[in-house]
């Protein structure tokens, strides 16, 4: 039975879902150059060309590994320097953080050689901590050492940011 008193109750919760879905419409397309990722259904996208802006930007990179990964430390200290930049001291903040850790694992395998290995992890401010901006994911033999995994990531990244854009 509807009357007048169901109509006027759902005239307002109508206009109150439609208020809410043009919302959430207009959060999520954000324009092309708003900076950092997103994740939806497991699948991390990120917005190269304003990540890439950002990175020309910067000036310091800090750099982030575990104590008794010195070797992980070394290499993103090294791409830091490649890039033309200054790598902060532990004491100091960095514009960009680097870090590599394992990579997880999502989506379809297509073969033993073809799995996510290693991610290279770029994010806005001084630690792992601020806005994720870049991933850079490196797939291939899971029974490679990780100082390997490590080189090749690294190796990845150098590649991408040397094709024109």
């Amino acid at each position: 039975m509807t009357g007048p008193r169901t109509l006027r109750l759902a005239f307002p919760t109508v206009l109150f879902l439609a208020a809410i879905c043009t919302n959430t419409r207009a959060q999520s397309s954000a324009p092309a150059t708003s900076p950092g990722c997103g994740v939806l259904n497991n699948v991390t996208t990120c917005n190269w060309h304003a990540f890439h802006h950002l990175l020309k930007k910067s000036s310091v990179i800090a750099v982030e590994h575990g104590n008794i990964d010195r070797f992980t430390g070394r290499q993103l200290s090294e791409l830091a320097e490649r890039l033309g930049k200054t790598v902060a001291s532990p004491d100091h903040p960095g514009d960009l953080t680097f870090v590599i850790a394992p990579a997880t694992e999502h989506g379809i395998d297509i073969g033993p050689a073809d799995q996510p290995i290693a991610d290279l992890q770029i994010y806005a401010g001084p630690t792992s901590r601020g806005q994720l901006l870049w991933v850079e994911t490196f797939r291939g033999d899971p029974d490679r050492p990780w100082p390997s995994s490590v080189h090749s990531v690294i190796d990845q990244f150098e590649a991408r940011l040397a094709k024109p854009q």
